[in-house]
């Protein structure tokens, strides 16, 4: 055969099978066919390369020598097709989220376990960042994302729930000592001017306080942890370390007028993985968000 273009592809799948079952009858049970139609696919092989494929040896076929070369390249190829296949599933079931650091270790992933439980086939990849959203570069399905800052027009987005914050600090301590973050370096300055028109003798207090500053949002919450000061703190941010009572909210938490939103360049609706993912996301921040108002954490501006 001069060419490989003529070759009868899907006797090469019959071929396969009885090269390596050894036996009509058993290729054929497992091509779910007849073993006519498998004997007649391996004489039509045998016609198109010029000669004979397999040696009968009793009730067996056996592969002859020009059978093994063909089987060799077969096998290499079957095993290539597979891996594959395998990717191209892994992909397909792999649900890649883009998250605000702080947010993805404080709420999001101790919470992954749930959705696993109720959608083992999708495999969450978490990416953790901020800001603006590769989409196609990273290959991101859903982000979520706080909405300051202005996201494309073509980008889908799903209100996820209101932001809310308040100072909070180790339970049982307080230390006149507020701590900042560079990654969001306006809370406290937000947070002083909302409170200010509620009670300004508080925030005039607050704005006494000397502080210092972390550069990540996460770090400034852990100094809290360890009883270093008072860190303003997103309340998904610090919701677990409230019900474990390892932190106290001076003050109770309060909208500060920025909302979590799911984005996507593709229609979330549209794509199971994706719905279901966001569903999970809305019920999730509600819970979080009931809680804290059933415990009195949350005052309504």
């Amino acid at each position: 055969m001069e060419s490989i273009d003529k070759l009868p592809w899907q006797a090469l799948k019959f071929f396969y099978h009885v090269a390596r079952l050894g036996r009509l009858d058993a290729a054929a049970e497992c091509l779910h066919v007849t073993a006519g139609a498998v004997s007649k696919q391996i004489k039509g092989l045998e016609a198109a390369v010029g000669t004979a494929l397999f040696v009968k040896q009793g009730r067996y076929l056996v592969l002859n020598v020009a059978g093994q070369h063909l089987y060799g390249a077969c096998e290499v190829q079957y095993r290539a097709l597979q891996q594959a296949l395998l990717h191209i599933k892994q992909q397909d079931s792999d649900l890649r989220v883009s998250c605000e650091p702080t947010l993805a270790m404080k709420w999001l992933i101790p919470r992954l376990p749930e959705f696993k439980r109720r959608h083992p086939q999708w495999n969450v990849v978490i990416l953790a960042a901020g800001g603006a959203v590769d989409f196609a570069g990273q290959h991101v399905d859903v982000a979520i994302r706080r909405n300051d800052f202005a996201w494309p027009k073509h980008v889908q987005a799903h209100k996820l729930a209101d932001e809310y914050m308040a100072p909070v600090s180790r339970t049982g301590e307080h230390k006149a000592l507020r701590l900042h973050s560079n990654s969001r370096a306006s809370a406290w300055k937000t947070w002083l001017a909302q409170q200010h028109e509620q009670n300004a003798e508080v925030a005039d207090a607050y704005a006494a306080m000397p502080s210092t500053t972390f550069e990540h949002f996460y770090l400034a919450i852990q100094a809290a942890i360890a009883g270093m000061g008072t860190a303003m703190a997103s309340l998904f941010m610090v919701a677990d370390e409230l019900d474990q009572h390892i932190l106290q909210a001076e003050q109770p938490f309060t909208a500060d007028g920025s909302s979590y939103y799911l984005l996507s360049s593709n229609d979330i609706s549209t794509h199971t993985k994706t719905a279901e993912f966001g569903a999970w996301l809305r019920e999730e921040m509600g819970e979080t968000l009931t809680y804290a108002f059933k415990m009195k954490l949350v005052r309504k501006v």
